[in-house]
């Protein structure tokens, strides 16, 4: 610094000033360069116009030549082919020039598309080389003018091509990596709004199955062996009141034989099934019991002593046969109710095998939703790294095309 006080130099260690970037967000960015390419557009169409109106001069320069050309004779009788191959190429080139139109300067795209239309019709103005012996040796003034001013239109739409060229082709170059912007900018907002959406189901069909509540098969297992167990201890009373009753029946076959109706139908029906006529009407049961061993006893009827005996035994043990039968009423009564429990568990069953099902098909579905919420963030990550790579090539053309430094907001 003391250098600069004594001779008024510089210090060569000051620091130069930064050329700080324009930080753009992505929609600065696109309306900017969507400014730049119009203005290059107008720039570019405006400098085709005086090549446009060349077009058009040399466009009608041409037809004042081919309709030279039409009126050119020649009298030499060895010239008649070429005259007629002549007249053939003039009316060809013609009719050729009749549709050639210089192109509309509306936009780059009408331009470059009347530029290519314009060489496809010049194209018939074209000629073989067996016509082009015939022409030069009888009309080649003619046929050399037509050459040239090709030479010079062909010219003009190389030289409107190379001002409209660059900026259709940056034009194109932009578009491209903004379309891809922004298709991935609008795939991670439906792909999230997907994994919203995906993760809101995922919850319901958490919340709905752990509702879902599931029958205790024990339960039913265990009320199923209770009434096989009751149905053996029916079947065991049974055997035991008939293993009482069934000896009595030929005493009561014998008392049977001289009783009324009512009596030997009783009857009968103890000898089928004793333990349901006793279960039926134990008191008659008993009366006639009573009766038949007392008719037997005083002679009435024939008794063999054993029936006797054993009739006897059965009367002495009433007492037992009726606690059987309270016994088998409050099994019956037991049995009743496990029926009634296992016609509500099975229903419960039915229910079960429903919410089972339901259980299965929302935990498929959780499962399936996050392995597409899983695919779908794979997906929005890899969009987003996209994007991370195009934001600074839009940044380089920007800077570019604007003619600064320009970078573009990583989180715009």
């Amino acid at each position: 610094m003391w250098l600069k006080r004594i001779f008024g130099k510089k210090d060569e260690h000051t620091e130069q000033p930064v050329d700080k970037p324009t930080v753009l967000s992505l929609r600065e960015a696109k309306n900017s360069l969507s400014e730049k390419l119009s203005v290059d557009e107008k720039v570019a169409l405006k400098a085709c116009e005086e090549s446009r109106d060349s077009l058009r001069r040399d466009i009608e320069g041409l037809k004042a030549v081919f309709a030279e050309l039409q009126r050119a004779d020649v009298v030499e009788p060895r010239a008649a082919a070429s005259k007629t191959i002549k007249d053939g190429f003039v009316q060809r080139a013609t009719g050729a020039l009749s549709r050639a139109k210089v192109p509309d300067l509306a936009n780059i795209d009408d331009a470059q598309a009347g530029l290519s239309e314009l060489e496809r019709v010049l194209g018939g103005v074209s000629v073989g080389p067996r016509e082009v012996m015939h022409l030069q040796f009888f009309f080649d003034a003619q046929l050399s003018d037509v050459a040239a001013r090709l030479r010079v239109v062909f010219e003009t739409i190389a030289r409107m091509r190379s001002r409209l060229s660059p900026v259709a082709d940056k034009r194109t170059s932009v578009e491209k990596i903004l379309h891809e912007v922004d298709a991935s900018k609008r795939m991670i907002a439906d792909k999230t709004q997907e994994i919203f959406q995906l993760e809101s189901d995922c919850a319901e069909s958490r919340n709905e199955l752990s509702k879902i509540e599931t029958l205790d098969v024990g339960e039913l297992n265990r009320l199923r062996g209770e009434f096989s167990d009751a149905r053996r201890i029916i079947a065991g009373i049974d055997q035991q009141v008939a293993s009482i009753l069934s000896p009595t029946a030929r005493l009561l076959r014998r008392f049977g034989h001289g009783s009324d109706k009512r009596v030997g139908d009783f009857i009968s029906r103890v000898e089928s099934a004793p333990a349901d006529a006793f279960y039926e009407d134990d008191a008659r049961m008993k009366e006639i019991l009573a009766s038949s061993i007392s008719a037997a006893k005083s002679g009435k009827i024939n008794a063999d002593p054993k029936e006797l005996r054993r009739s006897e035994e059965a009367m002495a043990r009433f007492s037992d046969l009726m606690l059987l039968k309270g016994k088998r009423s409050e099994v019956l009564r037991r049995i009743s109710e496990i029926e009634f429990a296992i016609g509500n568990e099975c229903v419960k069953e039915r229910e079960n095998a429903r919410a089972s099902e339901r259980a299965k098909v929302l935990g498929e579905k959780i499962v399936q939703d996050e392995v597409r919420i899983v695919n779908l963030k794979r997906e929005i990550s890899e969009a987003e790294r996209r994007l991370g790579i195009l934001k600074p090539e839009i940044g380089v053309k920007a800077s570019a095309m604007l003619g600064k430094r320009v970078e573009i907001d990583p989180d715009a």
